[in-house]
């Protein structure tokens, strides 16, 4: 899951210094992101394993005629945390992961028939948009834009 803000080609026609500036600011709205996401995943008690939280990261590119900045989530299930989905069988594999991040474990269940009892009760209801990622994004942009706008 990413989000990318791009600097329109611009750049080739400004001089060294401004071409810094963009940089600084890109690298700016990068970390404010990550602290909106982060503070999202925390407000929306979405740290059952911290593995979301620590995913979160940014990257700026600084290209011949853009400068990009990408916002992601490392981990493949934020995007359906984020968007939410109608009700089906989740990957039995992140669930195990998310078994034994937790430390749970029964002397009569195997972590395959833990992980397969908590996939078979998950395909049976849907997992609501929790906006954590793009709510950050749009309250990270309102608040740069208002930033940029005060300059």
């Amino acid at each position: 899951m990413k989000y990318e803000v791009e600097g329109g080609g611009i750049a080739e026609i400004l001089n060294p210094v401004i071409q810094e500036r963009l940089v600084k600011y890109a690298d700016k709205f990068g970390k404010l992101a990550v602290q909106n996401i982060r503070k999202n995943i925390r407000e929306k008690d979405l740290m059952a394993s911290r593995r979301m939280y620590n995913a979160v990261d940014y990257q700026v590119a600084k290209h011949e005629d853009t400068v990009d900045t990408i916002v992601y989530v490392a981990v493949p299930y934020a995007y359906y945390v984020d968007k939410g989905v109608s009700a089906h069988f989740p990957n039995l594999l992140g669930i195990k992961q998310w078994v034994l991040d937790k430390g749970i474990s029964s002397q009569f269940k195997t972590t395959e028939s833990i992980a397969w009892a908590i996939a078979l009760s998950l395909s049976k209801r849907r997992i609501p948009r929790t906006g954590f990622f793009d709510d950050a994004i749009a309250e990270t942009s309102r608040q740069f834009t208002e930033e940029i706008n005060s300059l």
